[in-house]
């Protein structure tokens, strides 16, 4: 049985895992919102918090594959979205993932996984910030990948959600 943590996603992706995984897997779904699948072990998140970071990663012992997959986005004019924002942009799509990773990677055994957007080479009005925090992810998993040897780096572009 793998265990499997993923942080966020959409109820129509909860639905494909339920289909694919649901024998094999132990997963631990880390997220905002509350799920209603009895199979999954939910833990309600606030990855902008290190401490939220530093407690989740000692109630997990082992790690088959990390999915990263909370974010958010603003999209609007740059200057009409508050600075505040713009970090809690920066801070939920990539800080928390380098938090993650480094906290819980003596326990990854197989995989982390990103999911990112193509949003990172692709101009977009009003997309400026989250578009940066996509170019960052992905350029953080790659040169992940050349430095741990011993466990798979995955990025995925789930195109449009």
């Amino acid at each position: 049985m793998n265990n499997i943590v993923i942080t966020w996603t959409s109820s129509w992706i909860w639905k494909s895992l339920w289909e694919f995984l649901k024998n094999e897997n132990n997963i631990i779904w880390v997220s905002r919102s509350e799920n209603n699948i009895i199979w999954i072990k939910y833990i309600k998140w606030d990855l902008n918090n290190l401490e939220f970071i530093e407690e989740l990663s000692k109630k997990i012992e082992k790690i088959d594959y990390l999915i990263l997959n909370a974010w958010v986005g603003y999209f609007d004019n740059f200057e009409k979205i508050s600075l505040k924002d713009h970090l809690l942009t920066i801070n939920l799509n990539l800080t928390s993932n380098i938090a993650l990773v480094y906290s819980m990677l003596n326990k990854i055994k197989k995989w982390i996984i990103f999911i990112w957007s193509l949003s990172w080479k692709k101009s977009q009005k009003y997309w400026s910030v989250y578009s940066a925090s996509k170019f960052w992810i992905r350029w953080f998993a790659m040169n992940l990948k050349n430095e741990l040897s011993w466990i798979k780096i995955h990025i995925i572009n789930p195109k449009i959600v």
